[in-house]
């Protein structure tokens, strides 16, 4: 029994396998042919494009079959292989595995039968017999799925058909089954096209442009459209137009920075319903990220000799600005590790750098100008694309700046003079070095090639900028007079890496002229300017009888024609073309002044008179004559007869004054010229024994002498023979002056001085000097200049008295005039004053007003000889008041008004314009007077020594008062409140500054109101009252002190000079000299500590350069104090 159920097993088994197998085979089969008639259709679809109906009736017909397929090949296998169970009739399987095996025939059949009827022995018996034969072939095993599935021929041929169509045209397949599986669609008939993509597929560098080019092949197309999809979203999508070309379409990205994918589309020229249908397929961007320089770090250390501190530009920032020599440090990150990087300059040298991970540095020194690149590699390979390009700019080290800004100029001096002089020299980062260089140019010799180094004493390395002071001793240098010393700055930079660079300022030139020549040449134009004087002179008068002739005219003529208009334009132009050549005269007078007394030539006397001079200039022209012209000018634009009538008379009579004050000028001029002549020769003979006295003492210690020195002598004494000769040449020219009548003893010592150079033989004696030193023979040429020496010290004498003698002449000639003119005007006042009465008393009706008109007239008359005296002597002094003049004419005006009453027979009136000529009178009496009393006190008829006089005492009056100031406040001064004594010594004080205060006030007055002239008297004037102010309020204190001192330094300096100046530019320095000290022992205990400080000031003071008269001043002052000092 065990074994039919086993048997049965294995029946239901094969049996269930067979038909599984079966379904598989089917299945397979349904597969393949329905693939077979998909494609079949799909193929005729896609050659013939069905229409609509044609396709609802390809799919009506298929689905039918298909359904059939289904239900043969699947279905019904299913069913058979679900259906069989194991309790099933297996006997046709019995029957099946007997025909598929003829060893087992009919016995699986048979044994499944029999077990199928009742059990009996015989039964069992058989199927035992037959189980064990058939145990032998396990049928079961011999089921195969090959046996089911379709043919392996059938197979291949359909895939590689099928693998073939669906290569070439699966999307006309696929679009061919969409319109199959949905027939209720209309489908349009897309005609072949294609997109020929150039470059497709492609990885692309970060940030780098694209270019992609599309050819088009298919239906018309107006345009082609790019679709780029950011990340594989269609969302995100950017469209473009594509630029059509000749045979194809172009797109350009400018910069690719992430990927994308991107597909093109035809946009048709005609069928709207194909819009959207012809797209090519997509293709794929990818971008690859090259190394970037993610952050540029660059540090610059200047070289060391600018002292500039090491500087970091800015991050990214590669250009660079610096000094040659400068380090340069480089620190650069990237984005990505790198394997290599290097710089480029010039396209052509390269710096490769150290690497470490993203980071690469380097160091190097930067030389000149240049551009470079910084080039980064990854590990990968990839390049930093188009880096950028740097440049490295040197900075300028400009060449240093040198100038010898004072005297900055050509200039001439003295060869005993100190020049002193200013280099201002700069540089941007610093002076290595700065020097002059000079040379001498002899007279009559080629230039000195040889140029000689001068080390500035005050120069400071390394400084930026310098005002350096210094000054050549011409006494120690090796010049004579006609020579000249060519001199320039030098300044070098500290520019130690490209060299350092030098600059030069202009070449200057100090020239030695001689005495003579200075003073020849002030003398010729002097007297240029005397002849333009004298021919303006005959051209003012000529211009007066013009315009008195243009006047009369205008009387006769009845209306202002053209002629009479052009003459008085003519005559206007006239005046003005004067006035213009009086200031052009003015300022180079005042240029030769300038020139004389820059080389020391210039007496103060002589200075001060031709001070005074320039303010006559000033004045010639009066604003009322510029006044008077505008008025004409302005009555001429009117054409009113009566009105240029009237501004013509006007203009006349200033004109007149023009004419007055320049003919007083022109005599002045004179006068002061025939000084500064005299006061020239007496110079000459100054200069010529000065110097013979310096040879004489030279020569005393022959054996000393240097060669150098020796020559120094030969040059010397050729110097002295051309002074000599310039001496004689100016005795004999001032000897013709017809001036010089008027001064006979002056002309005697001029006389006697001329004779002296010709009967002592000067001459030759300084002929055979020079022969002694040439031969070497120092005793006989000691002794020939001593000998020469004393008579240049007697012709100065000589000179000297004949300057004295003239100013004494002089000064006693404008006296006597001055007296007769006093005289006059006392008569004259004491006549109107008894006119005045009598004419007050007068009858009008008989014949007194008519006596008193004729007594009155010729009062008139002698008061205008008075005024042309008056006018006369003006032309001879300075001390004429401008007040005197007007005096006079305003007594004049009044006498005229008084004959005009007296012949209308109105004496009331007449006798007041009496008293007032009378006052008139007496005021230019007082002002005579006064002009009188302050020339008593000088030396001549100029004034200007009684000035300076005036000024020495009132400064020895303010020192003193200065003193008792300072022991005032020292000794009883602000000590608290103070008492009554305290207060009454205040008092006094202020009483003795009033009085100082209130005699310059008065000289002042006297001399014309010039507070230039007196240093600025204003100022000391108001310093002056503030003084008296704190004194009176007894507020003594150290301002007060301070104040005093300014004043009378002021005091000094007005005695120094009467012009402005530039005292430090002038003031010489003494070579030092060697004395031997005599030690004074140990100072007294009692001695008082303020008179080694006077000591001190005295020294101070005399050191500053002022001259002889106001040096014996100053001793005289301080001489006063310590006496004082000593006192107390």
């Amino acid at each position: 029994m065990q074994i039919e159920n086993q048997i049965i097993k294995q029946l239901f088994q094969y049996g269930k396998k067979e038909k599984a197998y079966h379904l598989a085979g089917k299945i397979s089969r349904f597969f393949l042919l329905f693939f077979i008639l998909w494609l079949s259709v799909s193929l005729a679809d896609s050659a013939l494009y069905f229409s609509k109906i044609t396709r609802w009736g390809l799919f009506l017909l298929n689905i039918p079959i298909v359904l059939f397929l289904i239900f043969k090949l699947i279905i019904n296998p299913f069913r058979e292989w679900n259906s069989l169970k194991q309790n099933s009739d297996l006997s046709s399987i019995a029957i099946d595995i007997g025909k598929k095996n003829p060893a087992i025939a009919d016995r699986l059949v048979n044994i499944y039968q029999l077990s199928q009827k009742k059990s009996s022995q015989i039964i069992d018996a058989a199927i035992d017999q037959w189980s064990s034969e058939i145990e032998a072939d396990p049928f079961i095993n011999k089921l195969s799925i090959k046996d089911n599935l379709p043919s392996i021929k059938l197979i291949i041929p359909v895939f590689i058909s099928a693998l073939i169509l669906m290569s070439f045209q699966w999307a006309n397949l696929a679009n061919s089954t969409l319109r199959l599986l949905n027939p209720t669609n209309n489908y349009l008939k897309i005609p072949p096209y294609s997109f020929n993509v150039f470059p497709g597929n492609k990885d692309v560098l970060y940030k780098q442009p694209l270019e992609i080019k599309v050819g088009y092949q298919g239906p018309q197309a107006k345009n082609v459209e790019l679709f780029i999809f950011y990340d594989g979203n269609e969302n995100q999508q950017r469209k473009m137009i594509l630029e059509k070309r000749k045979d194809h379409y172009v797109a350009r990205l400018k910069e690719i920075t992430s990927p994308f994918s991107y597909t093109f589309s035809a946009i048709p020229l005609r069928g709207n319903d194909l819009e959207g249908s012809i797209n090519s397929e997509t293709y794929q961007i990818g971008v690859l990220v090259p190394p970037l320089v993610k952050e540029l770090s660059v540090k610059t250390t200047p070289p060391a000799y600018s002292k500039t501190e090491p500087f970091l530009n800015d991050t990214n920032d590669g250009n660079i600005s610096c000094l040659a020599g400068s380090g340069l440090q480089f620190k650069i990150t990237s984005n990505k590790v790198l394997k290599n990087a290097f710089i480029t300059f010039n396209d052509t040298d390269t710096l490769h750098l150290q690497t470490k991970g993203k980071l690469a540095t380097t160091e190097f020194s930067v030389k000149k100008n240049g551009k470079y690149k910084i080039s980064l590699v990854d590990v990968e390979g990839l390049v930093n694309s188009n880096p950028i390009t740097y440049t490295i700019s040197l900075l300028p080290d400009n060449a240093p700046y040198v100038d010898i800004v004072e005297p900055g100029e050509d200039i001439e001096a003295q060869l005993e003079d100190i020049m002193g002089f200013k280099v201002d020299a700069s540089d941007d980062y610093g002076l290595s070095n700065v020097y002059l260089n000079y040379r001498y140019i002899k007279k009559g010799n080629s230039t000195d090639s040889l140029w000689h180094r001068f080390k500035l004493k005050d120069f400071r390395a390394n400084k930026t900028q310098l005002e350096i002071h210094d000054y050549f001793d011409f006494n120690t240098m090796y010049v004579g007079y006609d020579d000249e010393l060519e001199y320039f700055a030098v300044a070098l930079d500290n520019n130690s890496v490209n060299g350092y660079s030098k600059s030069v300022s202009p070449v200057y030139r100090v020239r030695f002229p001689s005495i003579n020549e200075l003073f020849e040449e002030f003398a010729g134009r002097e007297e240029e300017k005397v002849d333009e004087l004298e021919t303006m002179a005959e051209e003012s008068e000529e211009l007066r009888q013009k315009l008195d002739e243009i006047n009369r005219e205008l009387k006769r003529s009845e209306e202002l024609d053209w002629d009479l208009k052009k003459q008085i334009e003519n005559s206007l132009d006239e005046q003005k073309s004067a006035q213009e050549k009086i200031e052009k005269i003015q300022q180079e007078l005042q240029e030769m002044i300038e020139k004389l007394d820059k080389n020391s030539l210039m007496n103060p006397e002589i200075m001060e008179k031709y001070s005074q001079l320039q303010n006559l200039f000033q004045e010639i022209a009066t604003p009322e004559l510029l006044e008077a012209m505008k008025k004409l000018e302005q009555a001429m634009e009117k054409s009113n007869q009566k009105d240029v009538q009237k501004a013509l008379e006007n203009f006349k009579q200033n004109q007149e004054a023009f004419q007055a004050n320049l003919e007083r000028t022109l005599e002045l001029f004179k006068q002061v010229q025939l000084e500064q002549q005299m006061d020239q020769l007496v110079q000459q003979a100054e200069r010529l024994a000065d110097n013979q006295q310096k040879m004489s003492e030279a020569m005393k210690e022959p054996d000393s002498l240097s060669d150098e020195n020796r020559e120094q002598l030969k040059t010397d004494q050729n110097q002295q023979n051309e002074l000599l000769s310039s001496l004689e040449r100016n005795l004999e020219n001032m000897l013709k002056k017809d001036q010089l009548n008027k001064f006979q003893e002056a002309r005697e010592n001029l006389e006697k001085a001329n004779n002296e150079i010709g009967d002592q033989k000067l001459k030759e004696q300084l002929a055979q000097l020079k022969q002694d030193l040439k031969n070497q023979q120092m005793e006989q040429a000691g002794n020939q200049s001593q000998k020469l020496q004393k008579s240049f010290q007697q012709m100065q004498q000589d000179l000297n008295q004949a300057m004295q003698s003239l100013k004494r002449q002089n000064k006693q000639n404008v006296q006597k005039k001055m007296a007769a003119a006093t005289q006059k005007m006392l008569k004259l006042s004491h006549e109107q004053e008894k006119i005045q009465r009598a004419t007050k008393n007068a009858s009008q009706i008989n014949e007194d007003l008519k006596q008193m008109a004729r007594k009155q007239a010729h009062l008139q008359e002698n008061l205008g000889k008075l005024l042309s005296d008056i006018i006369q002597l003006s032309k001879e002094t300075f001390f004429i008041n401008p007040e005197l003049s007007k005096n006079m004419a305003n007594a004049y005006s009044n006498m005229q008004r008084s004959l005009d009453d007296l012949s209308e027979r109105r004496n009331a009136q007449a006798a007041g314009d009496q008293q007032r000529a009378m006052t008139a009178l007496n005021r230019g009496l007082g002002s005579m007077q006064k002009s009188m009393q302050q020339m008593s006190g000088s030396q001549s008829g100029t004034g200007f020594e009684q000035f300076m006089e005036q000024l020495q005492q009132m400064a020895g009056q303010q020192g003193g008062l200065n003193n008792e100031t300072l022991n005032f406040m020292e000794g009883e001064g602000n000590q608290g409140q103070m008492s009554m004594k305290q207060q009454a010594g205040s008092k006094r004080l202020a009483a003795q500054q009033k009085a100082i205060q209130q005699a310059m006030q008065e000289m002042a007055e006297k001399m014309g109101n010039r507070s230039d002239m007196l240093g600025r008297l204003n100022e000391m004037g108001e310093q002056m009252d503030e003084i008296v102010q704190d004194m009176l309020a007894n507020n003594v204190n150290r301002k007060t002190i301070d104040r005093q001192q300014q004043i009378l330094s002021r005091m000094l300096d007005a005695q120094k000079s009467v012009r402005e100046r530039e005292f430090s530019k002038k003031r010489k320095a003494e070579q030092a000299k060697k004395y031997f000290a005599k030690d004074p022992g140990k100072i007294k205990d009692s001695e008082n500590l303020t008179l080694k400080q006077l000591q001190d000031a005295l020294k101070k003071a005399m050191s500053e350069g002022y001259h002889s008269d106001y040096q014996k001043l100053i001793e005289a002052y301080f001489k006063e104090l310590s006496a004082q000092q000593g006192k107390n």
